[in-house]
């Protein structure tokens, strides 16, 4: 089995894309786990187009759904722009809490993560469908290889 993953690895580039670099290299390497998604890491660290939704109680007109654009920074209402890619939500539910103080007396902030896009992966080669694909859990190459819809007849699997 592990010549043959070798043998896929060496007929096909496969490299991830870094949507999620921030952090040292150990964060990187770190599997991750989110609710509901159980191989990510519930220190996961925000990346682009991930989508948030920042709850300030009882402040309806604070209350918002954001994404975190490429550059990683995303803009709300008072706080002007802040770097949300390469931190947890916690982190981040502390530096928009930390910037409402202020404007308003013991703002109670809740950052939700509602959908994870900035993972991805690249599948090249020999494939039905090359092509990037998110990566919602952790992948091995037979299931890139498998996402991309299986090798072409030209593929050399021996």
């Amino acid at each position: 089995m592990k010549r043959l993953i070798k043998r896929i690895a060496a007929s096909f580039t496969i490299c991830v894309i870094a949507g999620n670099l921030a952090g040292t290299a150990e964060d990187r390497t770190k599997p991750r786990q989110i609710e509901g998604i159980p191989s990510f890491d519930k220190e996961y660290r925000l990346g682009p187009e991930d989508l948030i939704e920042v709850f300030v109680w009882k402040e309806p007109d604070l209350t918002t759904t954001v994404a975190v654009r490429p550059d990683g920074r995303i803009s709300l209402p008072l706080t002007n722009e802040l770097q949300a890619g390469g931190q947890t939500v916690i982190q981040l539910q502390g530096e928009i809490t930390r910037c409402l103080s202020r404007y308003i007396s013991n703002p109670v902030v809740n950052v939700i993560l509602k959908e994870v896009k900035s993972p991805k992966i690249a599948v090249l080669g020999e494939v039905r469908k090359p092509d990037v694909y998110k990566m919602l859990q952790k992948i091995n190459v037979l299931d890139a290889i498998a996402l991309a819809g299986g090798f072409t007849e030209y593929a050399k699997t021996d």
